[in-house]
């Protein structure tokens, strides 16, 4: 990805030309010229010049990985995991009702103490906007990557408690088992908006308790 602070706008009312039709697996993808634009910082667009311009994707990769990568479905948005530019590198390909919206490689993803794919990209905005504790998509990868205590499941929700800042800071995530979108960062009812404890994050944690499984605590050894 050229510029980590990007956003993904809705499809225009009026459609932009195709570019491409992607057929696999007896389903149709179709990618459009879509638009990009640049406005403080930011990209905002959808289809091929919004990909175009967001990552190092050509149009045969987009192909390769919608015929061999995995498939998550989120809500309306499916996700298509697969080998970005080169083996080393993952690439997802975002998808909402047979249209290829934006594609985003490497920066856009971290792997979880559970080995799942976590996409910090499509919500990073929301979830680092002002009044949260973490201020950067850059620090919430590295804060999923090394510095998770906890993961509690509730459902398809998943919550991070990792360490921050001399306490703690509770990550929500949404998803299936082995692919997850950061939604936000809850915050603590402290000046820095930090937990002190776990046992506090962890009272946060919407749901009943008997809904509530934890798949991973480095302190009492649960691994996933």
């Amino acid at each position: 990805m050229r510029d980590e602070q990007r956003r993904i706008a809705q499809s225009p009312l009026s459609p932009t030309p195709e570019v491409r039709t992607y057929e696999t697996n007896g389903q149709e993808v179709t990618l459009n010229e879509g638009f990009v634009e640049e406005q403080d910082g930011y990209y905002r667009g959808y289809g091929w010049e919004y990909i175009d311009e967001t990552s190092e994707l050509t149009q045969d990769d987009i192909g390769r990985i919608l015929e061999n990568g995995d498939r998550e479905t989120t809500g309306e948005v499916t996700y298509v995991i697969g080998d970005g530019t080169d083996a080393e590198e993952q690439a997802i390909l975002e998808i909402i009702d047979g249209t290829l919206m934006a594609a985003g490689t490497g920066s856009s993803t971290v792997q979880d103490d559970c080995n799942d794919i976590v996409n910090v990209e499509d919500r990073g905005d929301h979830a680092t906007r002002d009044g949260k504790p973490v201020d950067s998509k850059s620090t919430l990868r590295e804060l999923i990557r090394s510095e998770v205590v906890r993961i509690v499941d509730v459902a398809s929700k998943r919550y991070y408690i990792a360490q921050y800042g001399g306490g703690y800071v509770l990550i929500a995530a949404q998803g299936n088992p082995g692919y997850r979108v950061v939604q936000t960062i809850l915050t603590a009812s402290t000046a820095d908006n930090i937990y002190r404890t776990i046992e506090k994050a962890l009272k946060d944690i919407p749901g009943n308790e008997e809904e509530k499984d934890t798949v991973y605590d480095s302190e009492n050894g649960v691994d996933c």
